[in-house]
């Protein structure tokens, strides 16, 4: 029996099948070449080309795992945010955490993570800013795995004003993408020694999430929207309606059909 690896032929060309490890390094490769490239000449003067050879691949290939640079920019983002969740969730005592404290040991990855591409963060940022009707939608991806972990971290904390679950949890857990965002927007304005002042924010920012979330002010703020909308709109629609029909009988009497 034949236990040589299988190759697929093209004409006369040989392909292997590439293993899930070698795609992961070379996009990584890619990754990390258009960080260097797009901080030495910027980003709208970076060719993918240029990318390419930098990640010693052939141009076909960058292609085939990021068809243009925004992509590029996404992907770091992505990439950072998988080293950081590994980083974050190894961290000795990490389970035994309180909420702040889990927010805020990822939330210090996160930065950590950026810090040595500090500089192409904040290319990547004001690129991102500069388009936001198409950046939305590259994002939501990375999006919905920041809420994926916010919801994890909210399930696993013990919060003793919630003991029946936490009614708008989806809002809290999208809400610490804005606030990541938020948070790295002012540490690249950071001009302290050692980031204090971020540092200082983080802690006191989290500290009022953290209050909100306890204090039930969203789920009251709801349920006053709520009857609001119940007792007022609701309530007012058939004079609403009445006036809607007055208006449109006026119509047809001012520019309804000659007799």
């Amino acid at each position: 029996m034949d236990n040589t690896p299988k190759k697929l032929e093209v004409g006369v060309a040989v392909v292997m099948k590439v293993s899930k490890e070698k795609r992961d390094e070379i996009r990584r490769s890619l990754i990390e070449a258009a960080v260097g490239l797009f901080v030495e000449k910027g980003f709208a003067e970076t060719s993918m080309r240029e990318v390419a050879a930098r990640a010693s691949v052939a141009p076909g290939t960058a292609y085939k795992y990021f068809p243009d640079r925004d992509q590029l920019l996404v992907a770091f983002f992505e990439l950072k945010f998988a080293d950081t969740e590994a980083a974050t969730f190894a961290l000795p005592g990490y389970t035994t955490f309180c909420l702040k404290e889990k927010l805020q040991a990822f939330i210090e990855s996160l930065l950590s993570e950026y810090l040595q591409e500090r500089e192409f963060v904040a290319i990547a940022m004001k690129s991102l800013v500069d388009a936001p009707l198409q950046s939305i939608g590259a994002m939501q991806p990375l999006k919905a795995r920041f809420t994926m972990f916010a919801d994890q971290v909210l399930d696993d904390a013990v919060v003793a004003s919630h003991p029946n679950g936490l009614t708008h949890k989806g809002f809290f857990s999208s809400l610490f993408w804005d606030y990541s965002i938020l948070v790295t927007l002012y540490w690249l304005k950071d001009d302290s020694e050692n980031f204090a002042k971020t540092s200082e924010f983080i802690d006191r920012s989290l500290d009022l999430y953290v209050a909100l979330l306890e204090s039930g002010v969203v789920d009251k703020a709801a349920r006053l929207l709520g009857f609001f909308v119940k007792n007022h709109l609701y309530g007012n629609l058939e004079q609403i309606a009445s006036v809607v029909s007055g208006l449109g009988q006026l119509g047809r009497d001012t520019f309804g059909a000659k007799p």
